[in-house]
């Protein structure tokens, strides 16, 4: 998605595998995202219009940014309406963090 089409195979090499109009926009809202942190620090200053605002993640509000392509029902993207989306973490997810979290002494070892 970064690389305009390219992939990593086996033992570290390259192939090119053309990207569908949903891979094209995607890979734009990611490019736009990640050169936005670059240049400013923020995710949010250069991202496309479309893109969903991508809030800090912080134990007071456990919001997170799903990021996926979307395809419409006729198989059509516009570059209109992202795919991504923000969303809470679950209480479960939660404590299973807490958890393990609390595992990390025990493990250092």
């Amino acid at each position: 998605m970064m690389f305009s089409g390219t992939a990593t195979g086996f033992n570290g090499t390259t192939t090119f595998q053309p990207m569908t109009a949903a891979d094209t926009s995607f890979a734009s809202e990611l490019i736009a995202y990640w050169i936005s942190f670059v240049r400013s620090g923020d995710p949010n200053t250069f991202k496309l219009a479309a893109s969903p605002s991508w809030s800090p993640f912080t134990a007071a509000k456990s919001a997170r940014i799903v990021l996926q392509e979307l395809t419409g029902s006729s198989g059509v993207v516009t570059s209109a309406v992202s795919g991504s989306f923000v969303e809470l973490e679950s209480d479960e997810e939660r404590e299973r963090c807490v958890f393990v979290a609390g595992l990390v002494e025990q493990q250092e070892n």
